[in-house]
């Protein structure tokens, strides 16, 4: 994802990111975000998305 009309598509969606508690889903989540995206993040380990949550609101 880059600027300008991705930004526009994502900005305002609903997006789930499961396995969100590191690595590609965790970047995905934070990039979504800082686009602008409403995101839900997920993982079967409750204590690794927690800071994720609290850093993307």
């Amino acid at each position: 994802m880059g600027t300008g009309d991705t930004a526009d598509t994502v900005r305002g969606a609903g997006v789930v990111v499961t396995g969100a508690g590191g690595g590609i889903g965790a970047a995905l989540a934070r990039r979504f975000a800082a686009e602008g995206a409403r995101v839900v993040v997920n993982d079967l380990d409750l204590a690794r998305i927690e800071p994720l949550a609290e850093e993307i609101g």
